[in-house]
């Protein structure tokens, strides 16, 4: 799974954590079930992931079949109630994640797009983005990354120039 999160696991990996799980659960349980047994099954669920995945990352072919692809659900401010269906969401669970991206207004929405993992992606139009600092032609300064005993000391610095 290398560093995904639990939310960002597909429904491939769900199963197959489930799967390693009972296996290795039968093991230690059931002294009916030999030990070359489990453990070859436990090689297989470990190894048909990891070939998966490999795949995935070297052929958009495959990663499009495995994971599928992006289905758009709102177009220029006009909800595609056939994807709507497709994807088995309700208006109202549309209208939510609209909301929780500050869009109340789908007129507003250029794109809104159902990811793959699920998660509900919004591309407003250009007359309601945000005011970014380059719009604005405002010099910006780099802080750096944060990141371990840097993060800490930023913090401290931060923490001391305020007071």
């Amino acid at each position: 799974m290398g560093k995904k999160q639990i939310s960002q696991l597909t429904f491939f990996d769900y199963v197959v954590g489930i799967s390693i799980g009972s296996i290795a659960a039968s093991l230690s349980v059931d002294q009916r079930i030999s030990f070359i047994d489990d453990i070859t099954s436990m090689m297989i669920w470990t190894l048909v992931p990891l070939v998966f995945s490999y795949l995935s990352a070297k052929s958009i072919k495959t990663r499009r079949l495995l994971d599928g692809t992006p289905t758009i659900l709102i177009q220029n401010g006009k909800i595609i109630e056939k994807n709507l269906t497709k994807t088995k969401l309700t208006i109202n669970d549309l209208l939510e994640e609209l909301r929780v991206k500050d869009v109340f207004n789908i007129a507003d929405v250029k794109f809104a797009l159902l990811e793959t993992n699920g998660k509900i992606s919004v591309l407003k139009k250009s007359s309601n983005q945000t005011v970014a600092n380059s719009n604005l032609k405002t010099p910006v300064h780099h802080q750096g990354l944060p990141y371990g005993d840097h993060y800490r000391r930023t913090k401290i610095l931060v923490c001391s120039l305020k007071r």
